[in-house]
């Protein structure tokens, strides 16, 4: 028991690492569309800390709400969408926007992974 909790943490650690490295916005939602996870250039984008986001529906940061989690679902990888991000402070930020749907071993959807690309960062770049 003991070293399975082991290398649970580790790969807990392992895997917080790698989305801190990711340099696009990273989102990780369950089935119904409730935040569970994001990296921290999501946080520097839309100005909030992780826990005003957690628990919270990924429609809260869409200002487009045309895209709703049931057709990101349905469609399963969406490329490339352009969507807008809403900030704490009220701004509208475009982002190239891919999400990709995450099934258990029964094939069931049980969580989706968003990534988005600053489109005004780009641009400017």
């Amino acid at each position: 028991m003991n070293s399975n909790l082991k290398n649970i943490t580790r790969y807990k650690y392992y895997f917080d690492n790698i989305i801190s490295l990711i340099v696009d916005s990273l989102i990780v939602a369950d089935s119904e569309g409730k935040i569970e996870k994001l990296n921290q250039t999501t946080l520097n984008i839309l100005g909030y800390q992780e826990s005003e986001l957690i628990g919270q529906s990924i429609q809260s940061i869409l200002a487009d709400s045309s895209l709703k989690v049931n057709d990101l679902i349905k469609t399963n990888n969406l490329n490339n969408y352009e969507v807008i991000y809403l900030t704490k402070n009220g701004t509208t930020i475009p982002i190239a926007f891919s999400s990709f749907v995450i099934y258990d071993r029964d094939d069931k959807a049980i969580g989706i992974v968003c990534i988005g690309r600053d489109m005004w960062k780009e641009s400017s770049s």
